[in-house]
């Protein structure tokens, strides 16, 4: 809400992790942490109560805790790195987990480009699009990170980054949980097909015996 950085709002279909689809976006400069946690939760809420991935750092803890405390919204990802901060939704950042998320996106980009038959991410916002041409890496201090090369922004790109991360494998297991579902789905359609035959099989016993 101080006009120099973006809020941005990006929202993906993973119901097919093969088809990753963006379907809704929204940014500004001037909507406060507020409004913006009121704008999410019922974003979320007409999207099938979505999964809320962002960062917790900075004016991302007020967001999250609006969201949580006052919107009552809490299917977010709450990914910690202090055992403090156990209970506290959104993602705690720090330089190794953001690298983490960062070379995740970057592997499903990949994929996208040179596997689609395995995993396809459509991205229809612009502004994401032009700002992965200037997101880099570059050692500071010894140490690697991601940022955006000088002058440019990363908001909308990052927000993106988040957004994968919440699908990320170990992630996907704790938080999605479409596998689990899908398997039961497959047992209880196991189950009646199994159930139908044994009944078939019954009627025809009962038909032989009378024969």
């Amino acid at each position: 809400g101080s006009g120099a950085d973006n809020s941005v709002i990006q929202i993906f279909d993973v119901t097919n992790f093969k088809n990753i689809e963006q379907v809704a976006s929204f940014n500004s400069r001037e909507i406060d942490t507020n409004t913006l946690a009121l704008l999410v939760a019922r974003l979320g809420s007409r999207y099938n109560t979505a999964l809320v991935s962002g960062e917790r750092n900075g004016v991302g803890a007020g967001f999250f805790d609006t969201l949580s405390n006052v919107f009552e919204y809490d299917n977010t990802v709450n990914f910690k790195n202090k055992e403090e901060m156990a209970d506290r939704p959104g993602i705690y950042s720090t330089n190794n987990n953001k690298i983490d998320a960062c070379l995740w996106a970057k592997s499903l980009l990949s994929m996208s480009i040179h596997l689609p038959e395995y995993t396809k991410v459509t991205i229809r916002e612009n502004n994401t699009c032009y700002e992965m041409e200037y997101f880099e890496s570059r050692t500071l201090n010894r140490t690697v990170t991601y940022a955006a090369s000088k002058n440019n922004h990363d908001d909308f790109v990052m927000s993106f980054i988040w957004a994968m991360f919440a699908i990320k494998l170990d992630m996907a297991e704790n938080y999605l949980l479409i596998m689990i579902q899908s398997l039961k789905k497959k047992v209880q359609v196991l189950d009646c097909i199994i159930d139908a035959n044994e009944r078939i099989y019954s009627i025809i016993r009962k038909t032989i015996g009378m024969i």
